[in-house]
């Protein structure tokens, strides 16, 4: 299965900080919820073959325990879709 997303942004004058990198949007926004998420789950076994331990701690394909911010970015940016 081939998945293709583009993200389009449009620059405008704002007050406001704006985070256009997903990497960076995941570490500050990343919620204990997502992970418990069936669809994220499988994102992660599917991108990266990581899984769920417990709360932030994953487990990745050679079984090292890892944190959420270890995730590859494509993984990041579908599990923020």
């Amino acid at each position: 299965m081939l998945v293709l997303l583009n993200l389009i942004f449009q620059r405008a004058k704002t007050d406001k900080n704006v985070i256009v990198d997903s990497r960076g949007f995941f570490s500050i926004n990343k919620q204990l919820e997502w992970f418990q998420n069936p669809v994220v789950r499988n994102i992660m076994q599917y991108v990266d073959k990581t899984s769920v331990k417990e709360g932030f701690c994953l487990v990745n394909q050679l079984g090292m325990v890892i944190p959420p911010e270890y995730l590859s970015t494509g993984c990041k940016t579908a599990i923020l879709v």
